[in-house]
């Protein structure tokens, strides 16, 4: 993905929901903490039928260790159907995503 982490401001993703291809994805920054917590989501659209938000937090529980906890929410009136064709590919990829971070983050470390 590719932003200047600026709330207000797009982030560009590419998504693959399915092993076939991947597709743009442009959301907005809602909010970051440095070294703390990113939010991002799809704004509301047409007649409300879908916002989306995902947050990334990081805590530090001692000088070696953190806790990651990410959170993905749909609303709308169309958040049920959406969830329902795509619910599963959804939590697939979140799933993959965090576990990628996770272990960036622990080659990393000293």
């Amino acid at each position: 993905c590719e932003s200047s982490l600026r709330k207000g401001e797009p982030i560009v993703m590419k998504v693959q929901l399915f092993k076939a291809f991947a597709q743009p994805q442009r959301e907005e920054i809602l909010e970051v903490v440095p070294g703390s917590s990113l939010r991002y989501g799809l704004p509301q659209g047409a007649l409300g039928a879908l916002t989306s938000c995902r947050s990334h937090e990081l805590t530090a529980l001692d000088t070696h260790l953190s806790r990651y906890r990410s959170h993905f929410e749909l609303r709308g009136w169309a958040a049920g159907l959406t969830d329902l064709l795509m619910g599963r590919a959804l939590r697939r990829g979140f799933h993959a995503m965090s576990e990628a971070l996770v272990l960036r983050a622990e080659s990393l470390a000293p």
